[in-house]
């Protein structure tokens, strides 16, 4: 049960700095588009159970590091492009694209990885030990309720900011501050290869 509770504390706490996918996913929901917001936070979630799971097998990670920035940074400015030329609209985006959004940012970030090696490191020093698979999965599934219960907290306070007449106004400045910093998470991608 430990373990469980573990997981969900991590899932918790990683998912609780709102980035790119965080802002993408509360300006679907502002926009009354939950399916979108919902996918795109499934597919966030589902790459954090899954590095999470990958993180119970190895105590040391070797990744190169460089080809992931790279993908990583042209995701980030094609996302930054499609977001400052788009107008506001109130078309529904691709599902199937929210949720691969989602689920490729996350995998493919290097410090998404960095950050579960470091919370397991910190489990070891509070004494909490995952035992087999069957810790293994407990740990896995309380990351993923623990991401989805944060981003659906997320989801629902966007929810009510786009039932609010302010966001009709705010709309275009919000996809303009989003394109922002999915490009400046692009220029970090970039920098970190030199």
């Amino acid at each position: 049960m430990l373990t469980f509770l573990s997981g969900l504390l991590i899932g918790l706490l990683l998912s609780a700095p709102v980035g790119p996918m965080g802002g993408l996913a509360a300006f679907h929901a502002a926009s009354k588009h939950i399916k979108a917001a919902r996918l795109l936070a499934l597919g966030v979630c589902l790459a954090d159970a899954l590095l999470a799971f990958l993180a119970t097998w190895v105590s040391y990670i070797t990744l190169p590091e460089k080809p992931l920035a790279l993908v990583l940074g042209i995701l980030m400015f094609a996302l930054a492009w499609h977001l400052w030329r788009t107008r506001a609209h109130n078309k529904a985006p691709h599902h199937g694209a929210s949720f691969a959004m989602g689920l490729g940012a996350t995998l493919l970030h290097p410090g998404n990885i960095i950050a579960f090696a470091l919370a397991f490191q910190w489990l070891g020093g509070l004494g909490v030990t995952i035992e087999g698979l069957p810790g293994q999965l407990l740990l896995t599934v309380g990351v993923f309720l623990g991401a989805m219960g944060m981003w659906e907290l997320l989801i629902r306070a966007s929810l009510r900011l786009g039932s609010t007449p302010q966001m009709g106004r705010f709309q275009v400045r919000f996809k303009q501050t989003l394109a922002i910093l999915c490009a400046l998470t692009g220029v970090w991608a970039f920098l970190s290869i030199i």
